[in-house]
């Protein structure tokens, strides 16, 4: 119970198949081993996000194919990723960080679910080179992952850790006991992976850096639209219109600018409570996620669009408002 909890450890969200799922946070959970599954999203508070990637198919049962691959995966990145049993197949797993050295580089993909999918392709092409793949394993990012320690309730079977000096045969009697060895996993280099994988190369990871960028001046504001300045000026904006406003900004400036934008548009309250209260850290959530702005039909629902607005096709078009350039 303890490696599942250490490996649940900060996610956002912890998922039960038993009503009792509180009991997770101070290790009071009573849990049938051999019936309860827990699995945990991929991102933590934290923002951090956990890498997966299985090394078989659906239609696919053959163990030993999948230890090759692993083998191949581990030769070509040594030292690099972590590796588990997920109960039915191979796993390749990682750390995404979310910290600040590798913010900028994690922007790059435009979000942490674009950068799986490209590393995935990427450990697909090392496979089919080395002839030992027809067809791409997954592609799809699924958002809850299992816990390392928890039974698969498809198979009945554990999911565990795998070591270096694991044969094939000593990690399939682990998972049949459950037996974890540590719940540890490997944290990314994300500039080395910005290097390695050329995310510009991915429209969908750069779909807004080709967003024109507005410098900030004394009356930019006036050039925001009607609902975004009505969403600034409310006093009390809560969560949601703090995301509406900081997913607009950063789709029209840059970060630092709109960091700075944001922080004028909220109350002392406000930015104190962004600052040290319990969204402090809803900034950089946003940023490393990469949202993107809200839509003209996403500000109508809000309640922050009137009648007689005039609306553009796109709210990030300041020059619909009259903005006339790229003033200093």
């Amino acid at each position: 119970m303890i490696n599942i909890i250490k490996f649940c450890e900060g996610a956002e969200t912890i998922l039960c198949n038993t009503k009792e799922i509180d009991g997770l946070k101070d290790n009071t959970l009573s849990i049938e081993k051999e019936t309860t599954a827990i699995q945990r999203t991929r991102y933590a508070k934290d923002s951090s996000c956990i890498f997966t990637m299985e090394l078989g198919t659906p239609h696919e049962q053959d163990i030993m194919l999948e230890w090759e691959r692993l083998l191949t995966v581990s030769q070509f990145y040594p030292g690099i990723f972590s590796y588990r049993y997920n109960g039915r197949h191979l796993e390749v797993i990682a750390n995404i960080p979310m910290i600040i050295k590798y913010a900028g580089a994690i922007r790059r993909f435009g979000n942490s679910f674009n950068f799986i999918s490209l590393l995935r392709k990427r450990i697909n092409k090392i496979l089919r080179l080395k002839n030992l793949l027809s067809n791409d394993l997954t592609l799809l990012v699924d958002v809850n992952i299992l816990a390392t320690g928890s039974i698969n309730l498809d198979t009945n079977v554990f999911c565990v850790d795998i070591a270096k000096t694991d044969t094939v045969i000593g990690v399939y009697k682990r998972a049949m006991t459950g037996e974890v060895i540590t719940p540890e996993i490997k944290q990314l280099d994300m500039k080395f992976w910005a290097r390695e994988i050329n995310p510009d190369m991915n429209k969908s990871a750069s779909r807004y850096h080709s967003e024109k960028k507005y410098p900030i001046s004394d009356d930019i504001m006036t050039y925001y639209p009607p609902c975004i300045q009505r969403l600034a000026s409310q006093p009390k904006k809560g969560n949601y219109g703090r995301f509406l406003l900081s997913t607009f900004l950063l789709a029209v400036h840059s970060e630092k600018d709109a960091k700075y934008q944001l922080s004028l548009m909220l109350t002392p309250d406000e930015n104190e409570h962004m600052r040290n209260g319990n969204c402090k850290d809803q900034w950089k959530t946003i940023v490393g996620r990469n949202y993107s702005p809200p839509s003209v039909k996403t500000m109508i629902d809000a309640g922050h669009v009137e009648d007689d607005d005039e609306i553009p096709p796109t709210l990030t078009s300041l020059e619909f408002y009259g903005y006339w350039g790229d003033r200093t």
